[in-house]
């Protein structure tokens, strides 16, 4: 779904241009190789980890599922998924056209799922690229997407669920 009509456009309807508090998921698709699959969205202006809003009905998993199919054309199952971190902060506070959002987020990582193909959100997602991990740190990708790639890293060498402070510099 894309963002007119879906749940969070609804609410800003209603909120204006106020800053809205709001459920997300962020999920890192890593091939077989070790790279990860992240997104243009021309929204934010750069590369960026496939996620978006948990929308009304959904739980974290669904929501991460969704998010897969529509912005990475990974089809997963729940099961798939395995969480890994969450992110939040006082740097956290994304900036649109429409007024701001404070994300709360889980973040999942997946490598294993049924089929890839195109996505289907072409409205909020241009394209997708395979990249390594220290080629996507070494990019220009958006803060957000730079801690929690930061934040898988620290979760393989401790094996330990990360609480991922956003903060920029």
């Amino acid at each position: 779904m894309g963002y007119v009509g879906s749940y969070m456009w609804k609410l800003r309807q209603k909120a204006g241009n106020m800053c809205i508090l709001a459920a997300t998921v962020d999920v890192l698709p890593i091939n077989n190789k070790g790279e990860v699959k992240l997104v243009y969205a021309p929204h934010v202006n750069g590369w960026s980890c496939v996620g978006g809003h948990v929308e009304a009905g959904d739980s974290w998993s669904s929501a991460a599922v969704h998010e897969l199919e529509e912005e990475a054309g990974i089809i997963a199952s729940e099961s798939d998924l395995i969480p890994f971190g969450a992110i939040s902060g006082p740097e956290r506070i994304v900036h649109y056209q429409d007024g701001d959002t404070q994300p709360f987020t889980l973040c999942f990582f997946v490598k294993e799922w049924s089929t890839e193909g195109e996505q289907t959100d072409k409205e909020e997602i241009t394209r997708t690229k395979w990249f390594s991990i220290d080629d996507a740190l070494k990019m220009e990708i958006t803060p957000w997407c730079r801690n929690i790639i930061l934040g898988y890293q620290r979760y393989l060498e401790t094996d330990q669920f990360q609480m991922i402070e956003d903060r920029r510099g």
